[in-house]
């Protein structure tokens, strides 16, 4: 970046004289790397990106213009022009943007002091980087002076020189004489005049240095030789002085700081430099106190807080890096200030200003008391009083502003004063930091302590602080209360000289858990030694308080009287052991009468079991018998009503005896599932044939609905599935009255089934009425043994185990049954199983049985049948709950005539023939036939093949 700065230079200002020759020999790719090239160049130097903002300055505008780097950087070119000016340089611009690579151009430039100078720029363009490096110089007397000049002649010019060089020698023989050190050096020749006093600044007689350029180059420290002969070279003026600090080696080998100031004060008539005249000062002392200077201001850094910490060092590193410092002070929270000493103009404010403020930047620029203005009226006289102290020591205060939107905020102000090399205080630098949080922190620790203090001294149970060695520091009236001393009293003792004997040492082991981290807090049970030295229970809890830093600051315990509880516990404790000797004898006492218990159920169990087979026995052959009689035609009609009023009976009796078997299965443990493979189809339509003459009866619709996902064929306890269909539907039409009944198999999406060989899929039953309904009083009794509601106790029939046993079934298939119902609405009784079915295709033993594939709504193989009905309280329609009449027509012509003579003569060893024939290829058929007649349904058996067996096909008997 540098090397584009000294392309320029020595193209435009091309001096040749011999003090600048150890420069120009070297190669300008070496000039680029010097850092000193740039930064001690006594012309301007700067950088300007395309967007006219200032990247890069050197210290020149410092020393003519009066402004720092971070003054400058980031801010717009233009904004330093004349306005009158403006316009030309905007041109300049433009052009160098579009394209033309060099431009120059005089202007009149604004210097920190408000005042203007006449600076001539010329400059270059990098397209690529889209970088502008220009150089400047100033202006100002040249342009006063340039009139004189093109009036003097060349002969005039030439007796001014005589002249001149014979009032030279007297000149410099008085300089001689003089205190000061001075230098007049004469470029061609190479001669240099060196007072007296300049070389007693090195320490050298008159004749040891010789007055040649030479001598006085090799006294010059070698590191600093380069940057010397640069910034003369460059600032070689008429009108302007050359102003350079380095140092100088003295003939006893120590160095000494010089202060070296010079001015062309002759030259040729084509402006180039023929003499120049400085002066050198001893600056070693001052050096000394910049540098304990900065030591101090070192110090006194390390007293500002964190935050300010951070900026005094992202200032301090500026000395390498403007730009990092700008970054830091623009992303900082807090907002960073800087003033003249005056505080009538604002040189820098942070973005932060406009958050915390809420007004621009721009408007505090413009007016430098916008921010004072904004503090708040009972604060902005306190904080205007304090402002000059700024220029002596540290300021730092508290205040508060108001926003533009009516917040109002706390503002931590903190600054110190700037000096320059002169120890001067020429700038005021501060931090601006919004506190309101911890303002608002403050006030609710205020409110907190002011609580705590409120609780401390009114609550009920006793509360101490305590120190780390036992004393205690502070006691509210409870505990006064509790130990009857005093807080005076207590202040002067600690807690262990009020402790029981006995409950020292657990005290104090808790509390050294509690100071090794081991716990936070601990709870114990102890005696304090009143005052009147009476024993007091407590029940203690204690918790160690830490400093911020983490240390331990002191205990705080909770002391509450249990006496009274104690004492309780005491009584408690004896009336307990007396109880316990009563519930050891009760206990024993029930333990022996359960096991009477146990032993009388099992008894009952196996008696029911065997008094259910007894009554089967006979009550099987009274029905059998029953229909055989029916089947006389010469019996009266009394004598046929008489035998169904006793074959209803029996069939009645049938059906408790078999519920109150299977309750008793149920309680001994002894219903085991019998899973196999079944049409569930079929099943489904054999409960609809078997229900249909119940619901044409009552003039009810009996429907069964079944999803298309629901499988055929499936893997599970048929009979008792079959039972719990049986249960319900029979429930369901018994109490409804009018309306419908439905029966509804779904699959439940997504279900988990268990681990099994077969694929599994869960099956939902749901089983719909329109009857009287469940009040939702009885909802939670009605699956209870010999349990019925009030709707139920006005029908006639049952025992209160249908529910009980269908919930048993469903459960033991691992299976869920519940309830849903309104009174005078209707119910619902849904239950779901795991079934395993069989895919599609796959091979199975199932009987090749004719199964329709879908049900058929309203069907009853019973069309056309007058069934025979009483009115008699006594007399109740007999249950059909078997197969229907087409079920048979899978059989041939004889076979149902051998079938139904064997029934019609009760021979059992013909039917049982019979049957094992008709299961070779009908099995399930055969089962349900089995079923008929192992219960003598011989009438019922008679009546389904009556309209299937064709008359020539009868015996002639």
């Amino acid at each position: 970046m540098t090397q584009n700065f000294s392309q320029i230079y020595y193209s435009s200002y091309d001096f040749p004289f011999l003090m600048v020759s150890h420069l120009v020999m070297k190669e300008f790719s070496d000039i680029a790397t010097d850092k000193d090239f740039f930064e001690f160049s006594v012309d301007l130097l700067c950088i300007v990106d395309f967007d006219g903002q200032f990247r890069q300055t050197n210290r020149a505008f410092g020393s003519q213009l009066g402004y720092l780097d971070w003054e400058l950087i980031s801010r717009p070119f233009i904004d330093f022009v004349h306005l009158e000016d403006r316009p030309v340089t905007s041109a300049r611009m433009d052009s160098i943007m579009q394209g033309h690579s060099t431009f120059s151009l005089v202007h009149r430039f604004r210097c920190l002091d408000g005042s203007y100078k006449f600076l001539q720029w010329r400059g270059r363009a990098d397209l690529e980087q889209r970088l502008i490096y220009a150089i400047g110089r100033d202006l100002d007397d040249y342009i006063r002076d340039s009139d004189d000049v093109q009036k003097t002649d060349i002969t005039y010019r030439e007796r001014i020189e005589v002249e001149l060089k014979e009032s030279r020698e007297h000149w410099q023989s008085a300089l001689s004489a003089h205190n000061d050190s001075v230098l007049d050096c004469i470029i061609n020749p190479d001669t240099v005049f060196l007072s007296r006093c300049w070389k007693e600044i090195l320490a050298c007689k008159d004749d040891e240095i010789l007055n040649h350029l030479d001598e006085w180059l090799q006294c010059v420290h070698p590191d600093d030789i380069a940057r010397v002969i640069q910034t003369v070279r460059y600032r070689l003026d008429r009108t302007l002085f050359c102003i350079n600090e380095h140092r100088m080696q003295c003939k006893d080998g120590h160095n000494k700081w010089i202060l070296d100031r010079r001015k062309v004060i002759d030259c040729t008539a084509q402006g180039q430099p023929l003499e120049m005249i400085g002066t050198h000062t001893d600056i070693s002392n001052c050096k000394q106190a910049e540098a304990e200077l900065k030591r101090m201001n070192l110090e006194f850094e390390t007293r500002v807080q964190q935050r300010t910490e951070e900026l005094l060092k992202a200032l301090h590193s500026s000395q390498a890096s403007e730009e990092q410092f700008r970054q830091l002070a623009e992303n900082l929270n807090q907002v960073f200030w800087m003033t003249d000493v005056s505080k009538q103009a604002v040189l820098y404010i942070s973005p932060a200003f406009e958050k915390i403020w809420g007004r621009s930047c721009e408007s505090l620029y413009q007016n430098s008391l916008e921010w004072l203005n904004a503090v708040h009226s009972e604060d902005r006289e306190r904080v205007r009083s304090l402002l000059p102290a700024q220029l002596h020591s540290e300021y730092d205060i508290e205040y508060r502003i108001l926003r533009p939107d009516g917040e109002i905020r706390w503002i931590h102000d903190r600054s110190f004063p700037i000096q320059n090399a002169l120890g001067e205080v020429h700038r005021i630098a501060g931090i601006a930091e919004d506190i309101s949080e911890r303002k608002a922190a403050e006030e609710r620790l205020k409110i907190s302590e002011e609580r705590f203090r409120a609780i401390f001294e009114q609550v009920a149970v006793g509360m101490a602080q305590c120190s780390l060695d036992g004393k205690f520091l502070s006691v509210n009236p409870s505990f006064c209360d509790i130990t009857g001393y005093s807080p005076t009293e207590l202040w002067t003792k600690s807690f262990i000289e009020i402790t029981h004997p006995e409950d020292i040492s657990t005290d104090l082991e808790l509390c050294m858990q509690l100071l090794g981290g081991m716990k936070q807090t601990y709870s114990i049970e102890k005696r304090y030694i009143r005052k009147d030295r009476s024993f007091v229970w407590v029940n203690l809890t204690t918790s160690l308080l830490r400093k911020l830093t983490g240390e331990p600051d002191y205990f705080i315990g909770v002391i509450e009287d249990i006496s009274d509880r104690k004492v309780a516990e005491e009584t408690l404790c004896r009336i307990n052991e007396e109880l316990e000797k009563r519930v050891e004898e009760r206990t024993l006492a029930l333990k022996q009468a359960k096991e009477l218990a146990e032993a009388a159920n099992r008894s009952k169990s196996q008696f029911l079991v065997n008094m259910s087979h007894e009554l089967r026995t006979p009550l099987n052959s009274i029905l059998g018998f029953s229909q055989l009689l029916a089947q006389d035609s010469t019996l009266s009609m009394d004598q046929q009503e008489n035998l169904r009023i006793i074959n209803r009976s029996g069939s009645h009796l049938r059906t408790l005896v078999n519920d109150v078997l299977d309750m008793s299965k149920i309680e001994v443990g002894r219903i085991t599932l019998v899973e196999r493979d079944f049409d569930l189809t079929q099943m489904l339509i054999d409960l609809q044939d078997m229900f249909a003459l119940r619901a044409k009866q009552k003039y009810l619709k009996l429907r069964v609905e079944c999803e298309s996902t629901v499988p055929k064929y499936i893997h599970a306890d048929e009979i008792k599935l079959r039972q719990v269909l049986i249960n319900l539907l029979g429930n369901a039409l018994k109490f409804t009255q009018k309306g419908h009944v439905v029966l509804q198999v779904s699959v439940e999406p997504d279900s988990l089934p268990p681990n099994s060989a077969l694929p599994q899929v869960k099956l939902v039953f749901a089983i719909e009425d329109t009857g009287i309904g469940i009040p939702p009083e009885e909802i939670d009794i009605i699956f209870n043994t010999f349990v019925q509601t009030r709707a139920g106790q006005n029908f006639q029939g049952g025992t209160g185990l249908g529910l009980s046993i269908s919930q048993a079934f469903v459960q033991l298939m691992g299976g869920t049954i519940k309830v849903t119902s309104q009174p005078e609405q209707g119910s619902c009784f849904q239950f779901s199983i795991f079934v395993g079915y069989l895919p599609a295709g796959s091979s199975s033993d199932l009987s090749k049985t004719d199964c329709r594939s879908a049900l058929q709504l309203d069907r009853s193989p019973y069309q056309g049948l007058e069934l025979e009905t009483t009115t008699s309280s006594q007399k109740e329609l007999q249950d059909i709950d078997m197969i229907a009449a087409h079920h048979l027509q899978v059989l041939s012509q004889d076979r149902l005539a051998a079938l139904h003579q064997a029934v019609l003569e009760g021979d059992i060893e013909v039917i049982k023939a019979i049957l094992d024939q008709v299961k070779k290829n009908y099995p399930h058929l055969a089962t349900h036939l089995a079923d008929l007649v192992g219960a003598f349904q011989f009438e019922f058996i008679l009546d389904l093949m009556k309209p299937l067996i064709q008359p020539d096909c009868l015996p002639n008997s």
